[in-house]
């Protein structure tokens, strides 16, 4: 075995341990423990759900309700509503 094989197979197993750790993250994320204790994957972070509108009075309430519906605690829909010529506002 040269010096240069020797540094090739050293190089090798340096690289080893990043990929090791990153897999051992990720088994670790995936198995966190909610607040009601049942596993699952890590909770993002709160969201923001922007929902465009112009001109659609007749029609947006249903669609915020929807929204609404499906946002947990901290989230927030926020309606833009520009130039419109309807009571969308």
């Amino acid at each position: 075995m040269t010096a240069l094989d020797g540094l090739l197979a050293l190089l090798a197993a340096l690289a080893v341990v990043p990929a090791a750790v990153l897999c051992l993250e990720i088994v670790a994320a995936t198995r966190r423990r909610r607040d009601d204790g049942e596993t699952n994957a890590p909770r993002a972070g709160p969201v923001a759900v922007l929902m465009p509108a112009h001109d659609e009075a007749t029609g947006i309430e249903p669609a915020i309700r929807a929204v609404l519906a499906q946002l947990r605690a901290g989230d927030r829909l926020l309606v833009v509503a520009d130039n419109c010529s309807d009571r969308t506002a």
